[in-house]
């Protein structure tokens, strides 16, 4: 019988421990900066584990309001997760425009979240992975100072099947963004309109009960305060009380319809579905 060098064997045992271990070693949470940002170099879960990272939306939650955060407060940013698996790991982080981390994550639950990447981004821990074909993980964040503009919540998701291995799992990218209140959209004001329908698909229909106001204006708005539509309304549309924004052409997500003028503006939240 053929035996094997030794440094041949030995080099074989390492390079088997490691293969194996690499399925296993964030079990505890991600190794940091994974949540597939730009500020991350759009870096996810699959750059250790196998597969292309799939596209999700609302997998981010807040209870940021419309209108946007106030510079310095406090809220809960919860991811959540749905597969057909009973494990699940995440990392998630804040960055503003020019891809700079930003905000301060606070950890609630120190049992299945933790901090990492130089405390700028979220993880799981080995108490936060469990889940049965769902998971979702809360915690804090602290919004930036004043003047920082709009805000993009990132996250990458990995829902595992468990083999102790880097194959066969799913890897989910999604994003949530909001502005800075009072920057790019105004409090929220629903009295003065009615839409419909919301959740829309092709049109949204826009009662108005302001009728006289000069130069309305009506501008959708996506989450980060780029303008996706603009109508200057002619004086039948204010008469009537009653107009259409064709929406065909937008991408599934959540908009800020804005109607008014410099001094009188109402505001509301719109989802677009297909």
């Amino acid at each position: 019988m053929k035996l094997w060098p030794t440094t041949l064997l030995s080099s074989f045992l390492v390079g088997g421990l490691l293969l194996f271990t690499a399925g296993i070693t964030y079990t505890g949470g991600s190794p940091g900066a994974k949540s597939g940002s730009p500020g991350d170099n759009n870096q996810s879960c699959t750059q250790c584990h196998s597969g292309t990272p799939v596209g999700v939306e609302d997998w981010i939650s807040t209870d940021i309001p419309a209108s946007g955060y106030v510079p310095g407060s406090t809220y809960t940013i919860t991811v959540s997760a749905a597969h057909d698996s009973q494990k699940f790991g995440f990392e998630a982080t804040a960055e503003r425009i020019g891809n700079q981390k930003t905000g301060t994550f606070i950890i609630t639950n120190s049992n299945e979240t933790k901090l990492v990447n130089n405390d700028f981004a979220v993880t799981h821990t080995s108490g936060g992975t469990a889940g049965s074909n769902s998971r979702s993980w809360s915690f804090d964040w602290v919004a930036p100072s004043e003047g920082s503009g709009p805000v993009t919540f990132y996250a990458a998701v990995n829902a595992t099947n468990s083999n102790n291995g880097t194959s066969g799992d799913v890897v989910y990218v999604t994003q949530y963004g909001v502005n800075e209140v009072n920057t790019s959209l105004p409090e929220l004001q629903e009295s003065a309109m009615n839409v419909y329908p919301n959740p829309a698909s092709d049109h949204l229909n826009i009662d108005i009960s302001f009728a006289g106001l000069q130069d309305v204006k009506a501008v959708l708005y996506n989450p980060l305060g780029k303008i996706v539509k603009h109508r200057t309304l002619n004086p039948l549309d204010v008469a009537s009380q009653s107009f259409r924004i064709m929406t065909d052409d937008l991408t599934p997500g959540t908009y800020f319809l804005q109607v008014g003028n410099d001094v009188d503006k109402h505001i509301q939240k719109i989802i677009i579905n297909r």
